[in-house]
C-alpha cells in the first residue's frame, strides 16, 4: 500500500526527535602543492596542511557522531608539518591516509622546520580536565621522520582522557634529538631544543591499536648536548604509554636501532598486549657523548614499566609520588634480538604499596605481566 504524504510527515519528525540521522561522509584533500586557501573539496582543490584541514572542520557545525572524515592525502614528502589537534567533537571518526593506492608514499618530514613535534592532541583548557572524548583519530600507511617527537595521543599539557585512536601500516625514522632541526642557543652554542620522548606516545589514551608499524633510528643525544639539557638517550622510546593509558595492542610492529628502550609503560597503564612484535639492534652511547665502536647496547629492555616514585628527586620535587604500578600486560609472541632483555619493571616500588596492599616490592608482582616467550 502506498504510504501517504502525513504518515512520512510522522516518520521524519520521530526520526528527527529520536535523533536518528544519517552519518555523513566527508573528504578532504591535502597536497605538497596545494594552497590554504583552496576548499580542500576535492584533488584539484586541496588543503596544503593538516593544520587548516582542522580549521575547516572546526568552522563545519553539522558534524555529529558517527560521521566519517577522511583527510587524504596525494603522494610527496610533506615538509614542516606541525599541528595541535583539539577538535571539540565527541565520536566522530578521523582517518589520515594516502588518497589512492598510488599515492604512497606519503611522507612528512620535519626536516629544516621551525617545530619539533608532528601531531599532538592537546586539550588543554581547564573545562576538559578528566572529561572523556573518543577523538577516533586513525593514521594509516604514512611516512614520520626528522622530528623530535611523532604522534602524541596526549601529552603532559592536556587534560582530558582520549579513546579509541590508531596508527597502523606506517613508518617512523629518524625520530629524537640527534635528528630535530630545532635548534636553541644555549651559553652561546646552538643545540638541537630537546625535550624529545616518543614516536607514538599516549597520554590518558584508552584503547588504542599501534599495528604493523615499523620504527627505525629512534635515537636521543646524550642531555648535555640539547638545549633543554634533558631527556637523553634512555628517555626516548618508539612507543611510550603514560599516564592510565590501558586497553592498547601493540602488535606485528618492527623496532630496528634505538636508545632507549622500545616501549615503555608508565603509571597504571593496565591491560596491556604486546604481541608479535620483533626488536634488534638496541644503540648505546659512550660516556664521552659518542656512539661506542660497535653502537651495540647490551642488556637493554625491550619492554619496561617505570614510574615516578620517591627515589626519584625530581618526582619528589614536583610533588608526583602517586604513580604506581601498571598491571595486565601481556607479552607474546614477540622476538628479541642479541643483548635485549625482554621485559623488566625498572621503576621502585615506594608509597603506593602503602595504598594497596596486595602489591608486594618483588619484581614481576602477580598480576604485573605474563610472559609467553
Amino acid at each position: 500500500m502506498k504510504q501517504s504524504h502525513f504518515s512520512n510527515v510522522i516518520i521524519l519528525t520521530v526520526l528527527m526527535f529520536t535523533g536518528i540521522a544519517k552519518a555523513e561522509s566527508i573528504k578532504i584533500y591535502i597536497a605538497t602543492n596545494g594552497d590554504d586557501q583552496n576548499s580542500g573539496e576535492t584533488a584539484t582543490q586541496a588543503f596544503k596542511t593538516i593544520a587548516q584541514a582542522q580549521e575547516n572542520l572546526k568552522n563545519r557545525t553539522s558534524l555529529k557522531p558517527g560521521d566519517n572524515i577522511e583527510i587524504l592525502f596525494q603522494k610527496g614528502v610533506y615538509l614542516n608539518q606541525s599541528v595541535i589537534w583539539d577538535i571539540d567533537l565527541d565520536s566522530v571518526n578521523f582517518y589520515f591516509k594516502p588518497a589512492t593506492a598510488e599515492d604512497v608514499p606519503v611522507i612528512f618530514d620535519g626536516r629544516d622546520s621551525k617545530v619539533s613535534n608532528f601531531f599532538t592532541v592537546r586539550y588543554a583548557d581547564e573545562k576538559y580536565k578528566n572529561k572523556k572524548i573518543s577523538t577516533n583519530l586513525h593514521f594509516d600507511r604514512i611516512v614520520v621522520r626528522n622530528y623530535c617527537n611523532g604522534i602524541s595521543f596526549g601529552d603532559a599539557y592536556s587534560k582530558a582522557f582520549i579513546n579509541n585512536n590508531s596508527v597502523t601500516n606506517s613508518t617512523f625514522a629518524y625520530i629524537g634529538s640527534r635528528y630535530d632541526s630545532v635548534y636553541k642557543k644555549t651559553d652561546n652554542i646552538d643545540k638541537p631544543k630537546g625535550d624529545c620522548v616518543a614516536a607514538i606516545r599516549t597520554n590518558k589514551a584508552l584503547f588504542t591499536k599501534i599495528q604493523n608499524n615499523k620504527f627505525y633510528k629512534i635515537l636521543n643525544l646524550p642531555s648535555s648536548k640539547t638545549a633543554s639539557n634533558r631527556y637523553g638517550p634512555g628517555s626516548l622510546h618508539a612507543i611510550y604509554l603514560s599516564q592510565h593509558s590501558s586497553n592498547t595492542i601493540i602488535q606485528n610492529n618492527k623496532f630496528d636501532t634505538f636508545s632507549g628502550t622500545p616501549i615503555r609503560i608508565r603509571n597504571q597503564s593496565n591491560d596491556i598486549k604486546i604481541i608479535n612484535n620483533s626488536f634488534q639492534n638496541p644503540f648505546f652511547w659512550s660516556t664521552r657523548n659518542k656512539p661506542n665502536a660497535n653502537n651495540k647496547a647490551t642488556n637493554m629492555e625491550a619492554i619496561s614499566q617505570w614510574y615516578c616514585n620517591d627515589s626519584v628527586e625530581k618526582c619528589v620535587r614536583l610533588t608526583r609520588m602517586d604513580e604506581c604500578l601498571s598491571t595486565g600486560i601481556e607479552i607474546s609472541n614477540n622476538k628479541f634480538g642479541a643483548s635485549l632483555i625482554p621485559y623488566a619493571n625498572v621503576a621502585q616500588n615506594h608509597k603506593c604499596v602503602e595504598k594497596i596492599p596486595t602489591l608486594n616490592k618483588a619484581f614481576n608482582t602477580p598480576g604485573e605481566v605474563i610472559l609467553k616467550n
